[in-house]
């Protein structure tokens, strides 16, 4: 008998937890797909961290939003491996996002990676050096503030260049060719 009724509940907290949980989950997918709607709207630090945010999203979400026709997510994605240029923070989240979604949800991803693939080449195509072009054609897409800062910071970095700066660069190209390569 108390066996019983410590299984019944065990049964009854967990069936809370469960509840609690796919509660949590609806509330965080309602504020993930504002915040998908509205990011291209949104300009400098405040829409890398919503990136950020987005492509850190859990894959139960990523997943949901992969099996419809022409996600945002995806397009969210392409335009910050594209912004990527010009901020390398942003590149690694994006490369990093889409490493993890082709681990874990490659079958839906599957469909979406022509539209993907050109951002991704244009990563192996710029030449470590060339990133102050980039910086330059793709600095004021972030917005005045971030972009003048990016273009300020680029001119100024130009002349010593570091190696270390070089390095995370290559460390970049190397993740792409791997990338392309599963």
């Amino acid at each position: 008998p108390a066996a019983a009724s410590e299984a019944a509940e065990a049964r009854a907290v967990a069936g809370s937890a469960d509840c609690n949980r796919e509660r949590c989950y609806s509330m965080l997918r309602a504020y993930l797909v504002s915040l998908l709607a509205r990011a291209r709207r949104l300009k400098d630090e405040l829409f890398a961290a919503v990136v950020n945010l987005l492509l850190a999203a859990p894959l139960r979400f990523v997943g949901e939003q992969l099996r419809r026709p022409s996600p945002p997510l995806v397009e969210l994605l392409r335009h910050a491996l594209a912004l990527g240029h010009a901020y390398l923070p942003l590149a690694l989240t994006a490369l990093s996002a889409l490493e993890k979604w082709m681990a874990e949800l490659q079958p839906l991803l599957q469909p979406h990676l022509p539209a993907l693939l050109p951002a991704l080449r244009e990563y192996l195509t710029v030449d470590a050096s060339e990133t102050a072009v980039a910086t330059a054609r793709v600095g004021g897409a972030l917005g005045d503030k971030v972009g003048r800062r990016m273009l300020e910071r680029t001119g100024n970095r130009r002349k010593r260049r570091s190696r270390e700066q070089h390095s995370e660069e290559e460390r970049l190209q190397a993740r792409v060719v791997q990338l392309l390569g599963r």
